[in-house]
């Protein structure tokens, strides 16, 4: 399978974003996004930091990459952003 995305070397225009099935049941705003700096998943609106180690083979776990740019016409900066899904295997992990 092809590298889409390389934890070592992270895309400027894209990011890896982690969302749990779990809290999709109930809250949509659990976005975390991986973060270079500090190695693992940051939560947006809090200080919350997922070690990458913790992400990789949990079955509740649903990776996407997130790109920027798709409709800068809008005046809405949600859709702005796409989110396309990534498997574990096309991910060269820390």
């Amino acid at each position: 399978m092809t590298i889409r995305y390389d934890m070592h070397q992270p895309l400027v225009d894209t990011e890896l974003i982690l969302l749990y099935k779990t809290d999709v049941e109930f809250d949509t705003g659990r976005k975390y996004t991986f973060d270079p700096k500090f190695n693992a998943f940051r939560m947006h609106f809090d200080n919350v930091l997922i070690p990458v180690k913790q992400v990789r083979g949990d079955a509740n776990a649903v990776l996407y990459l997130q790109t920027h740019g798709h409709d800068a016409l809008n005046r809405n900066p949600i859709a702005d952003l796409a989110y396309e899904p990534i498997s574990e295997a096309e991910i060269n992990w820390l």
